[in-house]
């Protein structure tokens, strides 16, 4: 594994712990992405970098015949998510790596990674992952940070401190394009989310 990884799982499962601290917040944040991702009925999903699960619960209860699946890092992290999906068997959670999905080639219609993107240990070998197990015309929604200007860059470093966030990958909205692009993602387009976060969402050609 990775180091950087290591580093990851220590951090996240710290923050598994907290997750009424911070709640609200992401909530929020994730019933706004589960509408703009508005996934088909009867498709598949995929969540890398799940977390608490709080975007799969918002997903799961717009359709009843979606397929979700979720992957997480960290195994306190995905202890977490599973208890919200007790009841149903739409929902799968398990732990790995985004270095290595641990599904076939072309099985989702949608994948889905929000605000994991810059703990990723090597960017471009987690977009082609991510690629890969799309369907033909599937659609990547990727949420994260980016450092464009001056003023990014310090909520970046104070971002940093409060989340004890001390390694990651931050790029500017020219880089993330350009790696979607490297991929062969087409038909990208980038929304800028509340100031600080970014949306780049591509195609699989």
């Amino acid at each position: 594994m990775h180091k950087f990884e290591e580093s990851s799982i220590k951090q996240f499962d710290w923050w598994a712990k907290y997750q009424q601290l911070f709640y609200f917040p992401f909530l929020l944040l994730n019933q706004n992405i589960a509408k703009i991702v508005d996934p088909k009925k009867g498709s598949s999903l995929l969540d890398v970098g799940c977390g608490w699960g709080l975007l799969l619960k918002e997903l799961n209860g717009l359709h009843s015949d979606l397929k979700l699946y979720g992957i997480d890092i960290s195994p306190k992290m995905v202890e977490v998510a599973q208890t919200k999906f007790t009841n149903t068997d739409r929902v799968e959670i398990r732990q790995g790596s985004v270095d290595k999905l641990p599904y076939k080639d072309n099985m989702f219609d949608y994948v889905t990674c929000i605000l994991s993107f810059h703990h990723h240990p090597d960017s471009v070998k987690s977009l082609k992952e991510m690629y890969r197990v799309l369907k033909p015309h599937g659609t990547l929604f990727l949420l994260d940070p980016f450092n464009n200007g001056f003023i990014r860059k310090l909520l970046l470093k104070c971002n940093g401190l409060f989340f004890h966030e001390r390694n990651t990958y931050v790029y500017t909205k020219e880089q993330i394009l350009t790696m979607f692009e490297k991929v062969g993602f087409v038909h990208n387009h980038q929304q800028v989310r509340r100031y600080y976060h970014l949306l780049t969402i591509g195609e699989k050609n």
